[in-house]
């Protein structure tokens, strides 16, 4: 079929291309009682980031020494990361600076740096982690103790100890306009002056150093021969009843308008895993640890202890109170060290999901799904369908080896009472729902382009669940409508009077997956096409008297008619186009 043959040779009354003009007609009325996040296919931010090249040969490659007054072994001793990658840096007992250093492209400006290392002592306990130009701009850090010393007055610094391990994480953050590349050197006491002058002859040994351009550390990145510098697609917050356009945060797509039903998130603390609120066996959570969905620099690092034994036994868990029934769990997650997890409820159901792979596999009666959000991060999801009372969140990671430093990122815990999940809904102390999107037409705002006698109506768009509508016009009853689904019962569903006129079904959408559907009404004359499907008909019934239009959702907006998804179009047309006309419109 030629689809320039037999499209319809007339503009639509009226047209809701939401895809590509992202705007919402004036006529339509929008509602939506609380905020909701959606993507806009051009917000990033910053996420992973290491100035330092040659990160985990310090003192070698890439690297100065200040004068010829340090020795340097590089790949000497066992990183926290289990690796024989670390380096012991030695003082030679001149009277001079014992330190190596590194000129990084930082910038002149007064923005943030933050400078990370992580350290041992060796027969030294003192190392000073300090920039260049300003003197104010450095800390001191005890190895022994774990404490931090002396810090510059442009500076602030924090020490972190690695697991049960003698390593610590060393960080000094400035805002200094003249800090520029830094030193790493061995002192005599956590008092020693800036760029300290000495006579030692001991030892410290170090590891995965650390720029970033931000004012707090995130979790290490090694390079080699170059810098990182990572964005992620910043998952966007839409005010109170503000339409939702929403984009693929990979790709890019646009896709339309997105209406959901009202959900609650059943999970408290949805991204504290560190709150004593949540269950943890054998394993420690990092907080701040890397650069989230929504921009913050709140996802944390899910650590198994040192020696245990992966899998359940090192493990996440809380119940939620809810009767049995459909649920919902989910988590976005990165991989670290780690790349497999289970994400399942108390019973076993759930998924299997591999983050380095990017598979997602059924476990029990769940059905599990895997999504990339971009730089890595993927939403996990379990969809339950008879979950006993009281459903657990679990997860787990189901592979790998427990050293006190190999990790997952995780973030955006979610349960909901369901059969499929929505967007995410974060929250803290108590649940939190998120109200339903409502968009609809009435009065001469809509009667202004509706033929009543006759016409075509032409929809694409995708669902999270085949149960739901993409479209109604109606009295706002179900007594007199003509809608639009795309469950397996109809594509075109009409009714008079409360009394059904037409029911015709072409074919089936794929969840997810964008369908295009068109529809005709004349008295005795129904007909709908799927995807270019052969035309279904109907010729015997009349047409109910209606006022209104419904986008996304069925006369009186109830929760299982929303769609639950994205449309990216709605075109009217005041005419009965033929059937190959109706076909043309939904080919491709």
């Amino acid at each position: 079929m030629s689809i320039s043959a037999n499209f319809p040779n007339l503009k639509p009354s009226f047209l809701a291309d939401f895809a590509n003009s992202q705007v919402l007609d004036s006529r339509i009325t929008f509602s939506r009682s609380t905020t909701a996040p959606y993507y806009d296919g051009k917000t990033s931010v910053l996420a992973e980031q290491n100035l330092v090249v040659y990160s985990q040969l310090i003192g070698g490659t890439g690297w100065t020494y200040a004068g010829a007054n340090l020795t340097v072994a590089t790949n000497a001793t066992t990183a926290p990361d289990g690796t024989t990658t670390a380096s012991t840096l030695t003082a030679t007992g001149t009277s001079a600076q014992h330190a190596t250093n590194l000129v990084t492209n930082t910038p002149t400006s007064p923005n943030y740096q933050t400078l990370s290392v992580y350290a041992q002592a060796g027969t030294n306990n003192f190392v000073q982690l300090c920039y260049g130009v300003d003197a104010n701009a450095y800390a001191n850090f005890n190895l022994s103790t774990g404490a931090v010393g002396t810090v510059g007055s442009t500076a602030t610094a924090t020490i972190t100890q690695v697991g049960s391990t003698t390593w610590y994480r060393c960080t000094v953050t400035t805002q200094s306009a003249t800090a520029q590349g830094f030193f790493l050197l061995i002192c005599t006491s956590a008092t020693a002056t800036r760029y300290e002058s000495n006579t030692l002859t001991t030892s410290i040994n170090l590891w995965g150093a650390q720029l970033e351009q931000r004012s707090s550390t995130t979790a290490y990145n090694a390079t080699t021969t170059t810098a990182i510098t990572n964005y992620i697609p910043q998952l966007l917050t839409a005010p109170i009843n503000a339409p939702r356009f929403d984009f693929n945060p990979t790709t890019g797509e646009s896709l339309g308008l997105l209406i959901e039903q009202s959900s609650t998130n059943l999970q408290l603390y949805s991204q504290s895993f560190d709150n004593a609120y949540w269950n943890k066996t054998n394993a420690t959570i990092t907080t701040t640890a890397n650069i989230a969905p929504d921009g913050t620099q709140t996802m944390q690092l899910y650590v198994p202890n040192n020696g245990a034994t992966i899998g359940s036994g090192t493990n996440l868990y809380k119940s939620v109170t809810l009767a049995a029934g459909s649920i919902a769990i989910s988590v976005y997650a990165k991989a670290k060290e780690l790349t497999t997890f289970t994400l399942q409820d108390g019973s076993g159901n759930g998924g299997n999901f591999n983050l380095s792979a990017v598979t997602a596999t059924n476990v029990g009666t769940a059905v599990a799904t895997i999504t990339s959000v971009g730089n890595g991060v993927y939403r996990c999801v379990a969809t339950i369908a008879s979950a006993g009372a009281n459903p657990y969140w679990f997860f787990y990671p189901s592979a790998g080896t427990a050293n006190g430093y190999n990790g997952i990122y995780i973030w955006g815990a979610q349960l909901e009472a369901l059969a499929f999940p929505t967007s995410y809904i974060p929250t803290t102390s108590a649940q939190v729902t998120r109200a339903s999107d409502n968009a609809s037409m009435t009065g001469t705002n809509f009667s202004s382009w509706f033929n009543i006698a006759e016409g075509t109506i032409y929809s694409e768009t995708s669902a999270y669940v085949l149960n739901g509508t993409n479209w109604c016009i109606s009295d706002g009853t179900s007594s007199n409508r003509i809608l639009s689904g795309f469950d397996a019962t109809y594509n075109l569903f009409v009714s008079a009077n409360g009394t059904t006129q037409a029911q015709i079904t072409v074919g089936s959408f794929t969840a997810n997956t964008f369908g295009k559907v068109a529809g005709v009404y004349k008295t005795n004359d129904f007909a709908v096409s799927l995807n270019s499907s052969t035309v279904g008909t109907d010729t015997l019934g009349i047409i109910p008297s209606v006022n209104q239009l419904q986008i996304g959702g069925g006369a009186g907006n109830a929760s299982n008619s929303i769609l639950n998804g994205r449309l990216k179009k709605f075109a009217y047309y005041p005419i009965r186009v033929t059937n190959a006309q109706l076909q043309a419109l939904t080919g491709t």
